[in-house]
C-alpha cells in the first residue's frame, strides 16, 4: 500500500487556564519586571550585558507565565490515501480437495495475477474462521469458513474501495454471505474456484441420538449420509464402541444426494459412553468424513425405593399410586399393621440396594433401632431419605434423628391448626419445589389446599434450607414445612406435615388438575435418588465430541451443600493446563453460567473449572471433550458457484471463474480517500518549556556570578 500524504490546513491556539487579556497583562508585567530589576546594577555593567540579563530574566518569566496558562496548539491535517481493493483468499480445508486439485492451484494463480499488477494498491489477506495477513507460505487447512465475517472485518477496519474474494463458496460459520447484511457501498467481486466435476465423496453428515439412555434398553440413532453426486444403491453403516461393533445397518440412496437410516443401539452398563458411527462405501474415496462420534450417558433404568409406614393412610395410598405409575421406580411398601401381603411386604433382610427411603408417619413399630441405624448409615453413603408426616419417629430411632437437618420441639405435640403453604425465596430456585413444575410456580403453591396437622420444628442446622413454610391463619404461626439437608453423601428432606394427599384429590375436586401432586412426588424421588457429585460445581459441554472448528459451549451450575443454586459467582475454565487457553463463564440466568470456545486442536482435551465467590475459591470441577480431525469444512466439499454469483450481483461486483480473472483485474481502480485529523499539542506538558526557562536562569546566574553581582 502507498503511504498516505499529509498537509497542514491550519494551526490554532488556546489557553485553558487564562483568557488572552489576562495572559497579555501577565506577560507585559513579566517583561516590565525584568527591565525594572536591571535598571541599575551593582557593580555597573556595560549596556550590552545589562540588556542580555534583561532578556534572559524576561524570557524565563514569560515561559513560566505561558506554562501556567496551559497553552494548547491544535494542528489540523488532511491525509490523502490511495487504495485499490482488499484481496481475500480462502484458506479453509475445503479448498484442498484431493479429487479436485485444480481448486487450490487456480486460487493461487488468481491471487498471483492480481499481485503482479497491483502489489502496492491492494491489501492481501487470507481467511477461514478468521482473517489474517497473507504469508509467503499458504496452508489450506482452516477448520471452518466465515465469508460474511471476513467481508465485515475488511469493511470495518480497512480503507478500501472494493473486495476481491477468491473462494469455493463453501461456508459454515457466520451469516449468509449473500444475505441481507452484504455491503451495499462496496463491490465484492468473486473468483469462484473449483468445479466439483468428478469429485466423488460420501459424507456422514450428521448423527442424531439422545444424550441420555437407560441401561438394558436401546435408543434409536438417526444417521444422515450425503453424496457429492447423485447415487443409487446402499452404503453400509456401523456403530462401534472402541473396536467392538454394537449395531449395523445400511443407508439406501434412490438416485439422490441425501439419505437417512435409523439403527437401534443397545445400552448396557451405566456411565458415559462414546460411540462412533462409521459408513463404509464400496469404492475408494477420502475417508476423513466417513465417521462421527457421539456420546450417551447411560443411567440406571430403575431406582428402588423403600417406603415404611405405621398404618394405612390416604398419604400412603396416594404416594403408592405415584410410585407404581412411574416405571423408573420400583417400590417396596412395608406397613406395620392394618394391611396384609401383597399390599404390605415384609421388611427386606438386605436394604443396601435401595436408592431412597421414605418414612411415613413415624414408621411405627416397623422402624426398630437396628433398622433406623442401618438406614442412617446408607443415607450417609448416598441414599436419599424423606421423612413425611406429623407423627414423631418411633422410640429408638435416635440414629436417624441425629442426621436430620432439623431439631423437633421437645414436647413433639402436633399443632392441629389449619395451615396454608408459603414458598420461600430458597424454595423458588430449588429443584424439588421449582424445577419440576411449569407455568406460574408461585401461584401453584399458594393455591394448594390447607394442611391440618404439623409437627413443630425448634431449629434447623446451618447447612439446611427451608423451602416451604406453613402459615397458620389463626395465631399467625409460621413453621417450616419442607426442609432440605444433607447427610454425608446423601440427601435428606424433612416434611413434618400430614394430609398432602389433599393436593391431589381436593385440587381435582375444585376442577383443577391433580398433576401438581404427582409432579411434586416424582420430583422429590428423582432428587433423592439422583447421584451426587463431590463438588458443588458442575461444568458440562453441550456435546462430548466436536468437529474441528465447531463451537464448544460450556454450561456451569453452582450449588451449595444442600443443592440450592448459588448466583453471583465467577467461574473460569482452563483448557489442558494452559493459562493462556481460558474461558470465562458469564451468568446468563441466575446460577447458570455459560461460555464458548472455538479453535481447539483435534484430539482429547481436559479442562479444569474454578468458581470464586467474593474473590475466594469456592469449588472446582473437571471434565473433558474430544475434537475430531474431521472438519466442519468437509461436511460438503462441493463449490457453491450460485452463492458467489448472488453475492456479486447484490454488491455490484463481478462473479467469474479463474479464466475470467482479467475482468476482475480491469475493474480494480485505485481510489483516493481523504481524512481530516485534528491533534492537540499541550505545550505545558512538553519538557522543552521548563528546560528552556531553567537554561535562561542558569545563564543569567552565570553572568551575574562572573561579573560579581552576587
Amino acid at each position: 500500500m502507498i503511504e498516505p500524504s499529509s498537509h497542514i490546513e491550519n494551526v490554532s491556539a488556546r489557553f485553558q487556564s487564562l483568557n488572552i487579556i489576562a495572559l497579555l497583562v501577565l506577560l507585559l508585567a513579566a517583561a516590565a519586571f525584568a527591565v525594572w530589576y536591571y535598571r541599575s546594577t551593582v557593580p555597573p555593567v556595560s549596556g550590552i550585558i545589562r540588556r542580555l540579563l534583561i532578556i534572559l530574566r524576561a524570557s524565563a518569566l514569560v515561559l513560566l507565565v505561558a506554562g501556567l496558562s496551559e497553552p494548547v496548539v491544535r494542528v489540523a491535517r488532511t491525509l490523502t490515501r490511495e487504495s485499490g481493493c482488499a484481496v481475500l483468499l480462502d484458506t479453509s480445508s475445503s479448498m484442498n480437495q484431493p479429487g479436485d486439485p485444480a481448486r487450490k492451484r487456480d486460487a493461487l494463480d488468481a491471487i498471483n495475477a492480481i499481485r503482479s499488477r497491483f502489489d502496492e494498491h491492494c491489501i492481501y489477506r487470507t481467511f477461514d474462521s478468521g482473517v489474517r495477513n497473507l504469508d509467503e507460505t499458504v496452508e489450506f487447512n482452516g477448520s471452518a469458513t466465515d465469508i460474511s465475517g471476513a467481508i465485515k472485518t475488511i469493511r470495518d477496519r480497512e480503507r478500501v474501495s472494493s473486495i476481491v474474494l477468491i473462494t469455493d463458496g463453501r461456508w459454515n460459520l457466520g451469516l449468509d454471505p449473500a444475505g441481507a447484511d452484504v455491503p451495499s457501498d462496496m463491490p465484492v467481486s468473486c473468483v469462484a474456484v473449483g468445479s466439483g466435476a468428478g469429485l466423488r465423496d460420501v459424507v456422514l453428515k450428521r448423527v442424531s441420538a439422545a444424550s441420555i439412555g437407560y441401561d438394558g434398553m436401546s435408543i434409536p440413532v438417526e444417521i444422515f449420509v450425503s453424496s457429492t453426486n447423485p447415487l443409487s444403491g446402499q452404503v453400509a453403516v456401523e456403530i462401534r464402541e472402541g473396536e467392538k461393533n454394537l449395531a449395523s445397518g445400511t443407508v439406501s440412496f434412490d438416485t439422490g444426494t441425501l439419505a437417512k437410516t435409523d439403527i437401534e443401539l443397545p445400552l448396557k452398563t451405566p456411565g458415559v459412553h462414546t460411540f462412533t458411527a462409521v459408513i463404509k462405501p464400496d469404492y475408494e474415496e477420502p475417508p476423513e468424513n466417513n465417521s462421527r462420534s457421539f456420546t450417551v450417558q447411560v443411567v440406571k433404568s430403575a431406582f428402588r425405593v423403600l417406603v415404611i409406614s405405621d398404618a394405612p393412610s390416604p398419604d400412603l395410598a396416594f404416594l403408592r399410586r405415584v410410585i407404581e405409575a412411574d416405571k423408573s421406580f420400583s417400590g417396596v411398601f412395608v406397613v406395620g399393621h392394618g394391611m396384609k401381603e401383597p399390599l404390605s411386604a415384609p421388611f427386606p433382610a438386605d436394604i443396601s440396594d435401595f436408592d431412597a427411603f421414605v418414612i411415613l408417619d413415624g414408621g411405627g413399630e416397623v422402624l426398630t433401632p437396628e433398622r433406623a441405624a442401618a438406614i442412617a448409615g446408607l443415607a450417609g453413603k448416598g441414599a436419599g431419605l424423606w421423612i413425611l408426616g406429623s407423627t414423631p419417629l418411633s422410640n429408638g430411632a435416635e440414629a436417624l434423628e441425629r442426621i436430620f437437618p432439623v431439631r423437633f420441639a421437645k414436647d413433639k405435640n402436633i399443632l392441629p391448626h389449619e395451615f396454608y403453604i408459603d414458598l420461600t425465596e430458597q424454595g423458588r430456585t430449588h429443584f424439588v419445589t421449582a424445577g419440576v413444575l411449569s407455568g406460574d410456580r408461585e401461584n401453584e403453591w399458594s393455591n394448594l389446599p390447607p394442611l391440618r396437622a404439623i409437627l413443630p420444628i425448634d431449629q434447623i442446622t446451618k447447612s439446611s434450607r427451608i423451602l416451604v413454610n406453613a402459615v397458620a391463619v389463626q395465631g399467625k404461626v409460621t413453621l417450616p414445612a419442607l426442609v432440605a439437608g444433607k447427610s454425608g453423601e446423601g440427601k435428606t428432606m424433612i416434611m413434618p406435615v400430614s394430609g398432602i394427599w389433599r393436593w391431589h384429590l381436593m385440587m381435582e375436586g375444585a376442577g383443577k388438575s391433580g398433576g401438581f401432586y404427582d409432579g411434586f412426588v416424582r420430583g422429590m424421588l428423582r432428587w433423592l435418588t439422583s447421584s451426587t457429585d463431590a463438588s458443588p460445581l458442575t461444568v458440562t459441554t453441550d456435546s462430548h465430541t466436536y468437529l474441528s472448528g465447531q463451537e464448544i459451549v460450556f454450561e456451569g451450575r453452582l450449588f451449595d451443600n444442600v443443592y440450592s443454586p448459588v448466583p453471583g459467582a465467577e467461574i473460569s475454565i482452563e483448557i489442558d493446563g494452559d493459562p493462556s487457553a481460558k474461558v470465562i463463564l458469564d451468568e446468563r440466568t441466575p446460577a447458570v453460567y455459560t461460555g464458548t470456545l472455538r479453535g481447539s486442536a483435534p484430539g482429547a482435551h481436559v479442562f479444569e473449572a474454578t468458581a470464586f465467590i467474593g474473590g475466594e475459591r469456592f469449588a472446582e470441577a473437571r471434565g473433558g471433550f474430544t475434537v475430531q480431525s474431521f472438519s466442519l469444512e468437509m461436511l460438503d466439499p462441493n463449490p457453491d458457484h450460485g452463492l458467489l454469483g448472488s453475492l456479486a450481483r447484490r454488491t455490484g461486483g463481478l462473479s467469474v471463474t479463474p479464466s475470467g480473472i482479467d475482468s476482475v483485474i480491469a475493474g480494480i481502480k485505485p481510489a483516493a480517500f481523504t481524512e481530516r485529523r485534528e491533534q492537540d499539542h499541550y505545550l505545558a506538558l512538553n519538557p522543552l518549556m521548563p528546560l528552556l526557562a531553567v537554561l535562561f536562569l542558569v545563564v543569567e546566574w552565570g553572568i551575574r556570578k562572573y561579573r560579581g553581582m552576587i
